[in-house]
């Protein structure tokens, strides 16, 4: 008996006993490992032989599927204003990607978010995206959920989309040159963030309100040095939304460090501090004897 095609082997059966008129027999065959899901379906002619010469044969169909790929677990940079952003995806699997901002991301754009969209390419043809990414598919953390994910027809590549902001620091750096009075502003943390007082300024401009938030899940604030993480002046009313905690100094703080020597936030008169659910403040232990409007 002979086979045709490397891609398959006999098992068993591969002398057969002489058969009468009638008898059968049996023999297995199988594709060998290693086979690649392109080109497929692989096929082979089996030829069965007796001794005085007389033939018979067949052709043995074996398809591969390329293997599901259900996990993309994807860092890449955020950008930071005025500077052209990083198209670097790191990521563990069988995929290589590519992250597109559409635009450089500036200080002209304020708070508004923008839209990484990173689009993943399968190894090789033994790997596919359909039928996929239904397990752990996240950026920077972020669970991506399916309605921001879409599949090449063929299989091949993979599109995630997620909604940035600049970094925290940059929004209020932004929030203190443009804010105008009587107008509501809300920016949102797309990432942690470690902020040093001078960075975490809140806008000198009677009438204002400025929410902090984070997207999709907590976010967490670090005060970086010594001092309030925000002070909140008359005329000014920081609101403090969902998914947003600020963690100050201390034994407390996660992860530990020394104390601190001021309230984490400090409201003078006329300035309103409100939490909404979902918001905390924690972590901060204050040796000052200073007594000042504050908490945390």
């Amino acid at each position: 008996m002979t086979v045709s095609s490397g891609s398959f082997e006999l098992t068993s059966g591969a002398t057969l006993s002489d058969l009468n008129p009638g008898d059968f027999d049996e023999f297995d065959i199988r594709p060998v490992t290693g086979l690649s899901s392109d080109p497929s379906p692989h096929s082979a002619t089996i030829t069965v032989s007796n001794g005085n010469g007389v033939t018979a044969s067949f052709v043995a169909h074996f398809t591969v599927n390329p293997i599901i790929i259900g996990n993309a677990v994807i860092e890449v940079t955020a950008p930071l204003a005025d500077v052209i952003p990083d198209s670097t995806v790191n990521g563990v699997g069988p995929f290589s990607g590519v992250v597109s901002w559409g635009s450089i991301p500036s200080f002209a754009s304020g708070i508004t978010p923008f839209t990484a969209t990173v689009t993943l390419t399968a190894s090789n043809s033994d790997h596919t995206f359909t039928g996929g990414l239904g397990g752990t598919v996240t950026i920077n953390g972020t669970p991506i959920p399916a309605s921001n994910i879409s599949i090449a027809a063929d299989g091949a590549t993979a599109t995630l989309t997620r909604a940035l902001h600049l970094p925290l620091r940059e929004q209020l750096a932004w929030l203190q040159t443009n804010a105008v009075s009587g107008v509501s502003y809300t920016l949102v943390a797309s990432d942690d963030d470690s902020l040093s007082p001078a960075q975490a300024s809140l806008p000198s401009v009677n009438n204002v309100s400025v929410t902090i938030r984070g997207d999709v899940q907590e976010r967490i604030i670090r005060l970086s040095a010594q001092g309030n993480l925000f002070h909140v002046p008359n005329g000014v009313t920081l609101t403090l939304g969902e998914n947003i905690t600020l963690m100050g100094r201390g034994p407390n703080a996660i992860p530990a460090t020394a104390n601190n020597n001021n309230a984490l936030v400090r409201v003078s008169n006329g300035g309103t501090l409100i939490m909404q659910n979902g918001s905390r403040i924690t972590g901060n232990t204050n040796t000052s004897a200073t007594t000042q409007g504050g908490g945390g």
